[in-house]
């Protein structure tokens, strides 16, 4: 009995790992051992966060949650597995009458890292079949291990490089407002269609990415003022002020909102996407990120764009928001990110102007 549960659990875990690390989609799956323990280690996680007060160690506890999650989750995978050949050794009498389950537990530890120590054997050919089984599941374990880690840092980087462009155009606190005064303001309203293409891309590489591996949804950006979902808020924003205030008369206005609708239905597809995967429902009663005052300094911004403001834009806006806010309001509470503004504060600097020394809070 002892041995068949041994090969359930190992089993159990084996197929976790497979389905966690080498399949390249999403396991909708509800019970799934990977997905048992991150919501109980992050509900652990968001208690202690919640009590902390604001500053360094919140920060600290945020940023490093990724990392600490994904190294804990190898440790309980390693250990779930010892402890699964464990029970198959001790079931099929491996090491004799008379022995504890520590020193199973011992000896399978021993076979599954392949120390080699010499001090304990099998005694049956079943028992040796099993340590040979037991060995070759360590080696390829630690394989997919070695291999899964570089995976998710190159997907962090490529994620992040993009964040690290917006930073001249939506500011280092991303905000549509800020991103459709700068181009406007410079008369490169024609260029900013191809800057959409670059998002829509960049977002259909975070929907592939995050249902591939949900983990990189919590590894923050290097900047305090910056992250993925307050990235992708912007983008959204910047692409329904688009879309709703802009008359489209001239051809390049055409092919702008053309772009604009594009990269919205991709950047709404990874949010909303995003808020099953981790079951976060949309937001019923949302609060507002507009304030009236940002609402008119907005059209007057799409005025000097276009030379013209839609007389429905108010209403308009209002609809293309209603189809993603409910939805980032829901991840950004149970991420712990802080969505951004509509407009960038009076004065307010971007990070290539600061030194680290100039701001408590740059990293």
């Amino acid at each position: 009995m002892l041995a068949i549960l041994g090969v359930i659990l190992v089993f159990l875990v084996l197929w976790d790992t497979f389905e966690t690390i080498v399949i390249p989609k999403l396991v909708e799956r509800r019970f799934r051992l990977s997905t048992l323990y991150y919501r109980s280690v992050w509900r652990a996680w968001h208690f202690l966060i919640d009590r902390l007060p604001d500053g360094g160690a919140k920060s600290a506890a945020l940023m490093s949650f990724g990392a600490f999650s994904i190294i804990f989750l190898f440790i309980v995978w390693a250990t779930a597995l010892v402890f699964g050949y464990s029970l198959v050794h001790m079931g099929l009498g491996d090491l004799g009458t008379g022995v504890t389950f520590a020193r199973y537990i011992y000896f399978s530890g021993e076979t599954f890292f392949t120390l080699g120590y010499g001090d304990m054997v099998a005694v049956s050919d079943i028992g040796r079949f099993v340590c040979i089984a037991e060995v070759g599941t360590g080696f390829g374990f630690l394989a997919l291990v070695i291999s899964y880690v570089p995976i998710l840092y190159q997907a962090f980087s490529k994620r992040e490089h993009f964040i690290m462009k917006m930073d001249s155009r939506f500011g280092s606190v991303p905000a549509a407002g800020e991103a459709l005064r700068r181009f406007g303001g410079e008369g490169a309203m024609r260029s900013m269609s191809a800057f959409l293409k670059d998002a829509e891309h960049w977002s259909a590489e975070q929907l592939e990415g995050y249902l591939s591996y949900p983990i990189l949804a919590y590894y923050r950006s290097q900047h305090e003022s910056q992250s993925w979902l307050a990235a992708m808020t912007a983008v959204l924003d910047l692409c329904s002020l688009v879309m709703a205030g802009a008359d489209a008369v001239e051809e390049w206005e055409r092919d702008l909102l053309f772009q604009a609708k594009a990269t919205f239905a991709m950047a709404r597809h990874v949010v909303v996407d995003l808020s099953y995967v981790f079951d976060d429902p949309p937001a019923e009663h949302r609060p507002s990120r507009m304030t009236p005052q940002e609402c008119v300094r907005l059209a007057q911004r799409i005025e000097v764009a276009f030379g013209g403001v839609r007389n429905d834009f108010d209403v308009r806006l209002d609809e293309y928001r209603g189809m993603y806010e409910p939805f980032l309001i829901g991840l950004a509470r149970d991420l712990h990110i802080v969505l951004p503004s509509w407009t960038a504060p009076e004065g307010a600097e971007d990070n290539w102007q600061l030194a680290a020394w100039d701001g408590q809070a740059h990293f």
